[in-house]
């Protein structure tokens, strides 16, 4: 029976310049075998088979950018010739950590590099329950297979998209009231190819969705202490800039995949209308209750240093270090730890309407550096060690 899935592994070589330059194209998908082989090495090393991912849902795109012949001589274009190939897509769904370890999605996100083995907060099981990603600043090459059940062709029900040369361009990781956590994901693919009925991945998703009843959310104020986050929804934002105009001359494929600027690394908290804390903090620059303006106690224009003292403006950003823990549904391990060392609250705001409760939000970006890490760390659900 053919069902709707989309399924990722990783494709290392989908940009390879002997893969490319030295063959004709050709598909690499094996039907067989649920994985891509090259014709570099004569199949001699595929990649992992597909991995199954539970969606909410998923899109894909298709544009050929044509190139129009504007003529002076008539109304319409006078002749459209195929442009480059420009493939993207966005999918949503249950954020479950292991699976995306498994499937390369992770590092398609982080960036490519070998994933250390990492401790399971307060488990017994030593470094090997889980894996950690740090950010990279080399992209991972992923594949990407959509099953379409409602296609029909005289070959049978369904049809299966390979997308190859995948790139993670964006991922948003949400956790609100009364949901599950969830991950949604934008991409970029080199090319993609079709087949005329659907061949579905076998494997089945790893454990249950993060719940939000029994997320743990720690914040730690620079000078401060470590307390409880609460509030009603966060984000984390990880824009990753691909250069999806990277095409040369001699291809309608994209050429490289490459990061083209800095990573945007940063989210929204939906606060408590009750909140006062993260709200003052903001403003003031300090988490101190008797600090009550920006920069309290300096000078505009005349400040001066006098020995450990000084009056010279600091505008200071209030920061901190921030821990998300994910469990599973009964609560009974950590399956995802993310840590960002040192994150500044850059917005605040505050908004009412009549009589109903104060609508506040805040804005936080991290800083990373050879001392501050952004860490995202999955366990298997599987492991009986807490």
């Amino acid at each position: 029976m053919v069902q709707r899935q989309l399924a990722v592994t990783t494709d290392p070589k989908a940009y390879d310049e002997t893969e490319v330059n030295n063959y004709n194209i050709a598909k690499g998908y094996d039907l067989a075998n649920d994985y891509i082989k090259y014709q570099s090495d004569g199949g001699a090393t595929p990649t992992p088979a597909f991995k199954t991912l539970r969606m909410l849902s998923h899109d894909e795109s298709t544009k050929r950018d044509v190139i129009l012949e504007e003529a002076t001589d008539q109304a319409a274009p006078a002749s459209i010739y195929g442009g480059v190939d420009n493939l993207t897509g966005n999918f949503n769904g249950a954020f479950r950590g292991w699976d995306f370890h498994e499937s390369g999605l992770l590092m398609g996100i982080m960036g490519y590099q070998t994933p250390v083995a990492y401790a399971r907060p307060g488990g017994t099981g030593g470094t090997s329950n889980g894996y950690a990603y740090e950010l990279s600043v080399v992209p991972a090459t992923l594949a990407l297979k959509i099953v379409d059940n409602n296609a029909k062709s005289t070959a049978g029900v369904g049809s299966t998209r390979v997308y190859r040369g995948v790139g993670i361009s964006s991922a948003e990781i949400s956790l609100q009231a009364k949901a599950f956590a969830q991950i949604n994901c934008a991409w970029v693919a080199r090319r993609v190819e079709v087949f005329p009925t659907g061949y579905n991945s076998t494997n089945e998703p790893a454990g249950d969705p993060a719940m939000f009843y029994n997320a743990v959310l720690k914040w730690t104020p620079e000078g401060g202490s470590v307390a409880a986050f609460k509030c009603q929804q966060f984000s984390i934002n990880l824009s990753r800039p691909i250069d999806t105009d990277d095409y040369l001359i001699g291809s309608e494929f994209l050429a490289n995949l490459i990061y083209n600027g800095i990573t945007d690394l940063g989210g929204s908290i939906t606060l408590s209308a009750a909140d006062y804390d993260k709200i003052s903090n903001t403003m003031t620059g300090s988490v101190s209750s008797s600090v009550y303006t920006l920069d309290q106690g300096r000078l505009e224009y005349f400040g001066a240093v006098s020995g450990s003292s000084t009056t010279v403006l600091g505008n200071q950003i209030p920061s901190g270090q921030l821990e998300i823990l994910l469990h599973s549904a009964n609560g009974d391990k950590v399956v995802t730890y993310i840590l960002a060392n040192k994150c500044k609250l850059t917005e605040a705001n505050a908004s009412a309407q009549g009589l109903q409760k104060f609508n506040k939000t805040i804005t936080w970006k991290a800083q990373i550096n050879n001392t501050d890490k952004f860490k995202i760390a999955v366990f298997d659900p599987a492991n009986n060690a807490a």
